[in-house]
């Protein structure tokens, strides 16, 4: 595991890296921005209650000092990768159009990403 604190770890071809994270590397490099903050890679998932819930809490300071937050909304798992960056596109089905108050026409309510504990929940 300490290898992958080195500088360029990441980037090595032994290293498999899942296509999710490998995108967001790919997108983050063409933006010109250096650092990507992935919470499985981040966050350590091995550490104990306490270390946990400090981690937790400083969550949302995480998320407020980002640029940007990238979502990959649609896939089952992290070798899914995101739509439209690191290669060819895969097929895109057009969401029916709808807004639920502050929520784009294009929230993704069908993504396993929708059922996370903290992402937002359709209403009927």
């Amino acid at each position: 595991m300490d290898g992958l604190r080195k500088y360029g770890a990441l980037y090595k071809d032994d290293i498999k890296m899942p296509a999710t994270i490998r995108d967001a590397m790919f997108l983050l490099k063409s933006l010109g921005e250096r650092f990507l903050w992935v919470d499985s890679l981040s966050v350590l998932q091995d550490q104990d209650k306490h270390e946990m819930n400090a981690t937790l809490k400083a969550m949302a300071r995480i998320y407020a000092s980002a640029e940007f937050t990238i979502v990959a909304s649609y896939g089952t798992n992290a070798d899914y990768g995101l739509r439209g960056v690191g290669g060819t596109a895969l097929p895109r089905q057009p969401n029916e159009p709808s807004f639920h108050g502050w929520l784009s026409p294009a929230y993704p309510y069908d993504s396993i990403w929708a059922t996370r504990g903290w992402s937002v929940h359709k209403i009927n």
